[in-house]
């Protein structure tokens, strides 16, 4: 649907395959979602991990 999905869908399965690990769980048996809520905690996602604490954001 938009441009460049493919590279979120990698960062996705990543994210699930790093959640099942942190727990010793086995992915064929539980499933993780990763996905945010709207696109307002996705933008903030983004920001917290690109940007170092106090920076500011106008």
């Amino acid at each position: 649907y938009y441009g460049g999905n493919e590279f979120i869908d990698m960062m996705e399965t990543l994210c699930q395959e790093r959640a099942l690990g942190a727990f010793h769980l086995d992915g064929n048996i539980w499933g993780v979602n990763v996905q945010p809520l709207s696109g307002s905690p996705a933008n903030f996602e983004v920001y917290t991990a690109l940007l170092n604490p106090h920076d500011r954001i106008m």
